[in-house]
């Protein structure tokens, strides 16, 4: 995954630098091909793309039968990003959760340190069950989890094999939200940041960079899939820094893909617990005003 540069925009303004204008509203595909193996968690609001009829495949564009040592575990990995049907929780997680668990996940796999692109784990259950959270939950890779934060900015990727690598446009790539744990964006490290994905496939209108903008004042909650990240390894050093060509965040651990965008109703993360349904509205159905 390679993300691609973004401009700066006023102090204090959310960084979300993917086109606003009219971006995210999909254009109905001839034929909606992609099927999720699963009624959708957002199914009520899904939008079909174009992605959805020219990339059917969950594996994406890895040969079939695979070709290469690294294709069969890379197809695992993008059926596991492409992956809309886990079940159960949500477990809460926090920047916390995120730390540890790709702590763990080192201890528990050493070989986690040396996967890359070219080199991932033919055997992902060893991504499952990683770690305890405290509320007694055991999670890893597969697990639905539940995640309160602040959007620090949003970054469109560049074609991925996972999309079919079909073009560089917004509708047909994910799109990276950098999340942190405070509303002070612009002296927040990025290497202390959680990823939340937002596939292309049948993504909802109202999921996408102008949207997100118009709720930048509020926390969002994300619910989704937990996902491991094989193909990079989260920032190091000291202070910390980020590879190149790899995202800048605390952990290599995702919520991916995402399956519900929740705006909280205050402006004050600790007076948004990701527990409280009282105080979140789905952001299909936010309105600027509240």
């Amino acid at each position: 995954m390679h993300l691609r540069p973004y401009r700066l925009t006023r102090p204090g303004v959310l960084l979300a630098v993917l086109g606003i204008v009219g971006l995210g509203v999909g254009r109905p595909a001839p034929a909606q091909d992609f099927q999720p193996g699963c009624t959708l968690p957002f199914d009520s609001i899904k939008l079909a793309h174009p992605i959805d009829h020219v990339c059917p495949q969950a594996r994406g564009n890895v040969p079939d039968p695979p070709v290469g040592a690294n294709d069969a575990a890379h197809a695992l990995q993008n059926e596991t990003k492409n992956n809309f049907c886990a079940t159960g929780g949500p477990a809460l997680v926090t920047f916390f959760s995120f730390k540890k668990l790709q702590q763990k996940l080192d201890q528990k796999t050493p070989d986690a340190k040396h996967w890359t692109r070219t080199n991932l784990p033919a055997d992902r259950s060893v991504l499952r069950d990683v770690y305890t959270t405290t509320e007694g939950d055991k999670i890893g890779e597969g697990s639905v989890v539940r995640f309160a934060a602040w959007v620090m900015m949003l970054r469109g990727n560049s074609v991925e094999s996972c999309n079919c690598e079909t073009s560089g446009k917004n509708e047909d790539t994910d799109i990276h939200v950098v999340l942190i744990s405070s509303s002070d964006r612009e002296n927040t490290a990025e290497c202390s940041s959680v990823t939340a994905e937002l596939s292309p496939h049948l993504r909802p209108e109202t999921w996408d960079a102008h949207h997100l903008l118009l709720a930048n004042a509020h926390p969002l909650r994300f619910t989704g899939q937990l996902f491991y990240d094989a193909a990079h390894r989260p920032c190091s050093g000291n202070p910390p820094a980020a590879a190149s060509q790899t995202p800048a965040r605390v952990s290599s651990w995702e919520v991916h893909p995402v399956y519900a965008i929740d705006v909280c109703k205050k402006k004050s993360l600790q007076n948004c617990r990701a527990n409280d349904e009282s105080a979140w509205t789905s952001l299909s159905q936010w309105q600027p005003s509240e």
